[in-house]
């Protein structure tokens, strides 16, 4: 998936006031090999702050 849609969609969520991350991995594409860890980390975080309530840790 080109970067350009991510962004679009980001871009487009963040106008609509709802909550969007995107984080671009260098080197990686869409399958995350190099960054998978982190990029399952950073999509439980958010599904636990944004669909749970649960509140993201300090730190």
């Amino acid at each position: 998936m080109p970067l350009a849609y991510s962004e679009r969609l980001h871009a487009q969520m963040q106008a609509a006031g709802r909550p969007s991350e995107l984080f671009v991995y260098d080197g990686d594409d869409h399958n995350l090999a190099g960054n998978l860890r982190t990029a399952l980390q950073r999509s439980v975080a958010f599904f636990d702050q944004h669909v749970k309530g649960v509140a993201a840790p300090d730190g």
